[in-house]
């Protein structure tokens, strides 16, 4: 009952955040939406950022591996869906939950910060390693156990691993391939850019000097916007069963990135975008995901 309470009081939060925002705010000012009001907004600071949370996921199982839900509450006829990969996943909930709740789906949340999903060798401090194949080799095994879910959505951080990037391109291949057949539809999603370590103080600067940050702080899109093995791998992929999506222009021009977007902060550090961002986001990623689900 309790996990339902929450499930539901995020769907509730949801549209009620939606009515209160202010018009073009985040993910629709990238979109073309334009509010002169918003450009010298920065919602949350970066020091707001660092302590917010990500958004709601309600633990359901802490074993390996750690499993928690969001979206639509299970058993209201939901159909079923998991997030799966590092913490670069997990930031991508705050767009992906919205999506969940309008769409009816349950989605269950199985993530390990610093691990991707993949048989390539990640480079990794030895004692993290043993720990993330362990998560790795139970991953397949959770969704045997669960053949209603169908349709699993992954994304990572671009990370390293032995071999290089070539070596961590077939390290996702051979992954999505060892997922049981009741996993239809593999869904990518590309990494976020990045931005650098002087953005933060940037920022801050240009909200003291009512300048807007969004402009006077963006970074090259060639600094910002790094190779993604997991995207890579999924064009390479053939068929139908594994799907990229790629929403860089909704934090990309043709020749910068940006920290405000519509007067919200993107990321909360220097490769995690904000919940606040994120949710903005949610309609388009939704837009996306009906021409590919179709």
């Amino acid at each position: 009952m309790r996990r339902l309470l929450v499930l539901v009081g995020f769907a509730l939060a949801v549209v009620a955040a939606e009515a209160a925002t202010p018009r073009c705010f985040g993910g629709p000012s990238a979109a073309g939406c334009r509010n002169p009001a918003l450009d010298r907004k920065v919602i949350p600071t970066p020091a707001q950022a660092q302590r917010m949370p990500n958004a709601p996921c309600e633990p359901v199982a802490f074993d390996v591996p750690f499993v928690c839900a969001f979206g639509a509450p299970r058993g209201t006829g939901a159909d079923s869906i998991a997030l799966i990969g590092d913490s670069h996943a997990v930031h991508w909930r705050s767009a992906l939950g919205p999506v969940a709740v309008r769409r009816g789906w349950h989605g269950s949340s199985l993530t390990r910060a610093g691990c991707p999903y993949s048989t390539a060798r990640p480079i990794l401090p030895q004692r993290l390693l043993p720990d993330c194949l362990r998560w790795r080799r139970a991953i397949p095994r959770w969704l045997a156990r669960h053949p209603e879910v169908r349709t699993v959505f992954v994304s990572h951080h671009r990370g390293r691993a032995v071999g290089g990037l070539a070596a961590q391109v077939r390290g996702y291949l051979r992954a999505w391939r060892g997922l049981p057949r009741s996993v239809r539809r593999i869904i990518v999603i590309r990494d976020t850019p990045t931005s650098g370590s002087a953005t933060r103080s940037c920022v801050n600067r240009a909200i003291l000097a009512g300048l807007p940050a969004g402009a006077e702080c963006a970074m090259p899109r060639s600094a910002s916007l790094h190779a993604d093995p997991a995207a890579t791998a999924a064009r390479r992929a053939g068929g139908k069963r594994v799907v990229l999506i790629d929403m860089t222009r909704f934090f990309c021009g043709g020749r910068s990135c940006y920290p405000v977007i519509g007067g919200a902060l993107v990321h909360k550090d220097n490769t995690h975008i904000t919940a606040t961002y994120g949710a903005t986001l949610a309609p388009f990623l939704g837009a996306r995901l009906r021409r590919v689900l179709k």
